[in-house]
């Protein structure tokens, strides 16, 4: 059932990638990517420099009383790897659904896989707030710069449906009594407020960073195609993309859903929709660039799985020879 929904909802968001292609023009498009070109290392950079961040959040998150007896947590070299390796798996899969779960599995042989992925859902949880936060400052601006102030009212009614619903879904379920902390989602949230609130303000810091670099990266594909955008431009067209897109993140790739988000809110901000699509794609190619270190660092860590193996395998003893 999910691998045919998978495949319609992608096959429906390459029609309205077609339909968007063609209705912008493929030769304006060609040259806006080509005019990116000598920008692209600069998205690679900030790309890169938003995973350290959130690989900081991440570790940051996993308390060492969680960790077996006398472990310390490990350095940010591997935290880095497991989140390039998560962002590779969540591109081409079920986004949310799959990405934690490979951050936490490439990251089992140093760090319980239980708790690496209760850190990573709660650090995700923190970012997640402050996109919200960014979102709802966005529709704000909008309806201040537009006078309609419906936008106010439906961030609000977002901004509660999202607390809802992240109270409904909290994980409930604890470690083992012989644990001295709890690795449940909700007990590692509960813990870092009590416990750990330098913590807890290192990780939302930390997210706040990263949709800085979200924002700037906005501002410079812009700027960069000649949209001419002022920094509360920038603000709005990533805080509302938010919305729009959260509707797409089981479809894979986002495949037209986030062409169609931008064009429609670059559009909406009379930056062109055809610089709106021209961001999306450029961004989408910014992430496949990245999934090749992530595809590198999963080969590797098979191979190191299957050297092993056959390791174990050639250290069975031989039968004992019995001569008369």
């Amino acid at each position: 059932m999910k691998r045919s929904l998978s495949l319609v909802a992608g096959v429906a968001g390459a029609a309205v990638l077609a339909g968007l292609i063609i209705h912008a023009g493929p030769a304006r498009l060609a040259a806006h990517l080509q005019a990116l070109g000598p920008v692209l290392p600069l998205l690679l950079a900030l790309t890169g420099a938003r995973y350290v961040l959130q690989a900081a959040g991440w570790r940051l998150a996993i308390a060492p009383a969680n960790l077996s007896a006398g472990a310390d947590r490990p350095g940010w070299a591997p935290f880095v790897n497991a989140v390039i390796v998560g962002e590779a798996v969540g591109y081409v899969a079920w986004g949310p659904i799959a990405r934690e779960p490979a951050k936490a599995l490439f990251l089992r042989p140093l760090v319980p896989a239980r708790v690496a992925l209760t850190a990573a859902i709660v650090e995700r949880a923190i970012f997640v707030v402050t996109a919200t936060v960014l979102a709802v400052v966005a529709a704000g601006l909008l309806a201040m710069r537009r006078g309609l102030l419906i936008w106010l009212a439906a961030a609000a009614a977002v901004t509660v449906a999202l607390a809802v619903i992240g109270r409904l879904r909290r994980t409930t379920r604890t470690s083992r009594p012989d644990r001295p902390a709890s690795t449940g989602t909700l007990e590692v949230a509960r813990h870092l407020w009590h416990h750990r609130p330098a913590a807890l303000l290192g990780i939302g810091g930390l997210a706040v960073a990263q949709e800085t670099i979200n924002v700037l990266e906005t501002y410079v594909i812009f700027t960069w195609l000649g949209a001419a955008p002022t920094v509360t431009a920038a603000l709005v067209f990533e805080g509302l993309s938010r919305f729009v897109n959260a509707a797409g993140q089981f479809v894979p790739g986002r495949i037209g859903v986030y062409e169609a988000a931008s064009a429609f809110l670059a559009d909406a901000l009379s930056l062109g929709a055809s610089h709106g699509v021209s961001l999306a794609l450029a961004r989408r190619a910014r992430s496949l660039l990245w999934a090749l270190p992530g595809a590198l660092l999963l080969a590797h860590r098979g191979y190191q799985g299957a050297a092993r193996a056959a390791g174990r395998g050639n250290l069975v003893p031989a039968p004992l020879e019995v001569r008369p």
